[in-house]
């Protein structure tokens, strides 16, 4: 016997966003898979026996998050850890403003190449980070 599911997945941007789940589906074993990126929804069919927590698990290690039902039917956003993005951007902020301060000022030490290497080492490292992990994954 077969069930169907349908679910929203955020962060799913992009036909190739909704090309990389689709192809993920199909690996766990899902057939009639519709993702509809401007949406952000995916329906797709699985045998009962199958786990649908480790095929949603799999799309979050994919970068996305699946908006997960609860007992009483409300959309839960599965919770995996805290969400460092602000603190990220104040950091790179903290960074970034010395080498654009560079090309104001007279202040000969920011016009140093090994100064400004490791300013922009942290503000490289938290990009790579956020986009760079998902890019390769892909």
């Amino acid at each position: 016997m077969e069930k169907t599911y349908s679910t929203n997945i955020e962060g799913m941007t992009c036909g190739n966003c909704a090309l990389t789940i689709s192809k993920l589906l199909e690996k766990k074993g899902a057939t009639n898979i519709s993702a509809n990126a401007a949406s952000g929804e995916v329906s797709f069919t699985v045998v009962e026996e199958t786990d649908v927590n480790k095929v949603y698990d799999a799309i979050d290690g994919l970068g996305y998050k699946v908006v997960r039902e609860a007992e009483n039917d409300e959309p839960v956003l599965a919770a995996k850890g805290k969400d460092y993005t602000t603190a990220y951007l104040i950091i790179s902020a903290i960074f970034t403003f010395p080498l654009l301060m560079h090309m104001f000022s007279s202040w000969h030490v920011l016009h140093n190449p090994w100064v400004q290497l490791v300013l922009s080492t942290p503000v490289f490292a938290i990009g790579l980070r956020q986009f760079g992990v998902s890019a390769v994954r892909s």
